[in-house]
Order: structure tokens, then C-alpha cells, then sequence
């Protein structure tokens, strides 16, 4: 036995995502975890993985005799984040934990051939992995990954985006590397080639573990399992739909083994000879072998969900939107301890007017706390020679520092305030009123739109890092590295290159989608603004944004 599961249970934002799960697992044995999405196979992936911890119960490796750990390799969806954008011998270095020159060195004896089978044995050790389509980098993480791969193997979604030929190369790479002793545990959705290859199915339903055995038990369940929401394979369900027809039996049936069951007749038990005609050919339909009927799709005429009503927001978005702005323009002239503390008072005094969320205002402020921490001892700090004439810390210059980065807090959680429940179109449609009356329409378009990509590029940034940061985490895991105080400048520099260059992507997509659909001839749709209407509350945040500005200005 090398891994044991026991009773594990995992919570995030309190929701549960794995209840009570256990399971063992030895070395050569392929695992295929099934289920829908969200049912909590990434999640279980995480845990497996060391990347998330358990709520309740225990996930317990136990090394190979001789061996004080047992070594895990994860590669997880989207593999191509975990490139750090740089050559490929680079690459391969920091996973192989070598130099540069011995990577070099080794290529051809031990980097191509890992690539060979993948069909990246073109690439040479100065290439850009990033540059090649989606398809080519995922393979190059896998072939990283298999070069040095510990005695577990975890992935999820191995084959999503690849062609046929490319996910019969991924599942023949992991099947050799089962049949060396290792032991491996996939989430897949394309499951009819990878069934064959593997020695076992966890199919996890709502966060529980609904079924485990073989492959060829789980095809033979698939009636009963589609019924508990697990997800069947094409080549499964058509067998079982061919069984209920009087078909062979259901199970795990590779495709020319269940042509030949089906154009053979029946045989009897007892003289060997044939029962009946083949199923091919006697011309009988499912209903005539007393198969139930499958029913019908509704029709688009029948009655489906009711529509549901458009919401009436709380606050009237354009009140909402005028205070919170003027607060913050007035908080950028601030430089008085005074006005910072005004500046607090009256954000956190709009926060709760306004019902801003908990959890996003203490995230918020958790970011800027890191920040500020960092400035002020950046600031206050003397390195000494040669920089400066002795070590020191001046309290003074953390103490000015501190005073000026307190209007950054107040910025991120107004920022917060002006773009909640309000989306960027409807922000979009509300600049393109405001301004009908007073500026031409090229430029009130313009000004409309590229308002609208602003509160749509931050929160898609926030996005990218963090999955950046997730990929750099996995990609020091899987080399058996940690993070360190020592190597702060690489870990930043291999999370912000690859980060940046997906910022760039991002952007020219963003660029591309506005020249196809001209968003600057375009008026924003004002049918997508609610009806809304001023209320006393509105009245009375406006009233508090008035006050904290008046209060600003007298600080001054």
C-alpha cells in the first residue's frame, strides 16, 4: 500500500466539496476518478497533492522501503500555465533540478526521448515552449513531468484540448509509467481509450465516493451509475443501450470485439446451435424485445424553467457610482493624518451602508496589509555600506510611509463598492446616458467602452495571478522545492514573466474582440439597465459620501 484516504472531508467557502472519502491505492495500479464537474475530483486532486488541506480525516503516504518520503507529481488542468515562459532546457532544468549546461549536455540521451513519444522530438534545447499552440505546450508539461515523475503520478484532464492521436500518446506514456511500479490517478472525461489502460475507476458523486472497481465492473454499472449523475463513456452507454435491446451484455467492449458479439448469433446452452438471428439483422426495434421506450426531449413549445424576473437593485447604481467616486477623488488630495483616518471612518462607513460582502472586504484588506507591511519596511529600512553608512531603521520615514498608503486601502475596498452588483455593460450603458447631453458620441462611446474593459480586466487579472501563482506552486512541488527567502527573486521573476506575457494575450484578445465587433461604433444597450429608483437609502449614502468629502476638504 502506498497511499491511504481515510474519511477525508474538505470545505472551501463553506461549502463541502469531499465528504468522508476513503480508499487505498498500491503501486501499479492506474486510478480513473469520474464524475461531473464540480463533483470534486480537482479538489480531490489538490488534497492528493498536498496543495489543499484536509477539513477532517487524512490523506497518509507511506514510502517505499529505504525511502523516508514519497514523492509526488501533479499536473494539473491547463498544464501550459505551468511553463515559465523561458527556453526549454531551462524548463527541463528546473524540473530534472540540473544545470543548464547538464541539460544540455543530456539532451539527446535523456530529454529528446522523453519528447520522442510525444511527438516533440523537434525541439531543441533553445526553443520557446511557449510559443507552440496550446496542444504542444500541455504535451511538453506531460513529457517534463514523466522525465522525473516521483512515485505517485496525479493529473487532471490529461487529454482535454488534445486530438485522437495526441491522447493515445498522453495515455500510453502513463500506462508505461504504471507498468514501471508507479501508481497513478487521473480525473478524465474522455474515458473509453483510457479505460482500457487503466485497473481501476473512484467515481465520486455530490463529493462522495459512489463506486470502486475495475473498469469493466464500472461499464457493466452503467445503468445504474448514469442514474446517480456519474457521467458514462460513450462505448459503455451505447453497450448498455444494446444490452436493454438484446444485445450481449453490458460492459467494457473495445469496438471491433462488440461488432463481433453483435454479428454473432446467439449459441443455446445446451446443443450449441443458434437460438436466434443475429441482432443486425432481424429487423426487431427495442420496443418489440420489451425494452422501455426513451423518452422524448420536451419540444421548444412546451412549458420549460419560468424566465426569471430582472432584478431591482438595492441602490440607484448611478448615485451609488457618482459618491463612490467623488469620495475617492477627494481621498487622493489627502496627505494629513487627519484626512487618513476621515478617509477610513467614511469608507468603512459606506462599506456597511452599502452591504459590501465580508469575506471581499477582509480578502481586500489582507492584500493591502502585505503591501503596506512591505512599503513601509522597504522605506524605513538603511542597508548599510555601500548603499548607506550604517545599518538602521527609521521608524519616521515607515511611520510617513504608512500615512501615505492608507488611501490604497480605501481605493480597493470603494472599488469594490462601485463595481458590485453592477456589471460592464451596465456600466457601460449608465456612462453613455450620463454624457448624451454634454459630449459628442465618438467620444462618449469611447469613454463608455473602455470604461466597461477596465471593470472587466481587473477582476480577469486577480484571475490570472492567482492561477499563475497556483501553477508556480506546483511546479516547485513536483521538483521537491520549497519556497524560500533565498530565492525570492526567482520566485518572483518565474510568476510575474509568464503571468505578464498571459496579461498580453489577454489584452490582444481583448483588442482583436473590439476591431471584430467595432464596440466604438456601437452604443451600449440601455435595455439592460434595471428599473431603478432613488429610495431614502440611496438618499441617505449619498448624504454619508457628502459628509466624508466635507470632512476631507477640512482636513486639508
Amino acid at each position: 500500500m502506498l497511499l491511504q484516504v481515510k474519511s477525508l472531508t474538505l470545505a472551501r467557502n463553506g461549502a463541502t466539496l469531499l465528504s468522508n472519502l476513503s480508499f487505498e491505492a498500491a503501486p501499479g495500479e492506474w486510478i480513473v476518478l469520474v464524475g461531473r464537474n464540480g463533483a470534486g475530483k480537482s479538489t480531490l486532486l489538490d488534497a492528493l497533492a498536498g496543495l489543499a488541506a484536509p477539513s477532517e480525516g487524512e490523506v497518509t503516504y507511506h514510502p517505499p522501503a529505504g525511502r523516508t518520503e514519497v514523492r509526488r507529481t501533479y499536473v494539473p488542468q491547463s498544464p501550459e500555465r505551468l511553463l515559465f515562459a523561458t527556453q526549454a532546457a531551462e524548463e527541463f532544468a528546473a524540473s530534472l533540478r540540473l544545470s543548464r549546461s547538464d541539460v544540455r549536455q543530456r539532451w539527446e540521451e535523456e530529454v529528446r526521448p522523453r519528447l520522442e513519444p510525444l511527438g516533440l522530438g523537434h525541439l531543441q534545447p533553445d526553443d520557446l515552449p511557449s510559443r507552440l499552440s496550446t496542444g504542444m505546450q500541455r504535451k511538453f508539461v506531460y513529457a517534463m513531468a514523466l522525465a522525473r515523475p516521483g512515485e505517485v503520478l496525479l493529473c487532471d484532464e490529461p487529454t482535454s484540448g488534445l486530438d485522437a492521436a495526441s491522447r493515445a500518446e498522453i495515455i500510453a506514456e502513463i500506462a508505461r509509467y504504471v507498468q514501471e511500479g508507479g501508481l497513478a490517478i487521473t480525473a478524465l472525461h474522455d474515458l473509453d481509450d483510457a479505460l482500457f489502460a487503466a485497473t481501476r475507476v473512484l467515481a465520486i458523486g455530490d463529493g462522495r465516493l459512489v463506486f470502486d472497481g475495475p473498469p469493466q465492473a464500472f461499464a457493466a454499472s452503467a445503468g445504474e451509475l448514469e442514474r446517480q449523475g456519474v457521467p458514462i463513456p460513450p462505448s459503455a452507454r451505447l453497450a448498455w443501450a444494446l444490452a436493454r435491446a438484446g444485445g450481449p451484455k453490458p460492459g467494457l467492449y473495445a469496438p471491433d470485439e462488440l461488432a463481433a458479439r453483435l454479428l454473432a448469433p446467439p449459441v443455446s446452452r445446451e446443443d450449441g446451435a443458434p437460438v436466434a438471428e443475429p441482432l443486425w439483422e432481424s429487423g426487431r426495434t427495442s420496443a418489440d424485445r420489451g425494452a422501455a421506450p426513451v423518452s422524448a426531449a420536451p419540444s421548444a413549445g412546451e412549458a420549460g424553467p419560468p424566465s426569471a424576473e430582472r432584478e431591482r437593485s438595492t441602490f440607484h447604481p448611478a448615485l451609488r457610482w457618482l459618491s463612490i467616486t467623488a469620495m475617492a477623488i477627494a481621498i487622493a488630495f489627502v496627505h494629513r493624518s487627519a484626512g487618513d483616518l476621515v478617509a477610513v471612518l467614511a469608507t468603512a462607513a459606506l462599506l456597511v451602508a452599502l452591504s459590501a460582502p465580508l469575506r471581499t472586504t477582509l480578502r481586500l484588506t489582507w492584500t493591502w496589509a502585505s503591501f503596506a507591511i512591505l512599503a513601509c519596511a522597504v522605506s524605513g529600512l538603511q542597508l548599510g555600506p555601500p548603499f548607506h553608512a550604517q545599518w538602521a531603521f527609521h521608524f519616521g520615514a515607515a511611520k510617513r510611509t504608512w500615512f501615505e498608503v492608507v488611501p490604497y486601502w480605501c481605493y480597493l475596498q470603494l472599488g469594490q463598492l462601485a463595481l458590485a452588483r453592477f456589471s460592464s455593460l451596465q456600466l457601460a450603458a449608465l456612462t453613455d446616458q450620463a454624457l448624451r447631453r454634454a459630449v459628442p458620441r465618438r467620444q462618449r462611446l469611447v469613454a463608455s467602452w473602455f470604461g466597461a474593459l477596465v471593470t472587466r480586466f481587473i477582476p480577469a487579472v486577480e484571475v490570472m495571478y492567482r492561477e499563475q501563482w497556483y501553477a508556480y506552486r506546483v511546479r516547485l512541488q513536483n521538483a521537491g522545492r520549497a519556497l524560500s527567502t533565498s530565492r525570492a527573486l526567482v520566485d518572483v521573476a518565474n510568476v510575474i514573466a509568464p503571468f505578464v506575457i498571459r496579461m498580453l494575450r489577454f489584452g490582444e484578445t481583448t483588442a482583436d474582440a473590439m476591431e471584430a465587433r467595432r464596440l466604438f461604433e456601437v452604443t451600449p444597450p440601455s435595455a439592460i439597465l434595471p428599473p431603478w429608483r432613488v429610495s431614502g437609502r440611496d438618499i441617505a449614502a449619498t448624504a454619508m459620501a457628502l459628509v466624508g468629502i466635507a470632512l476631507l476638504i477640512w482636513t486639508r
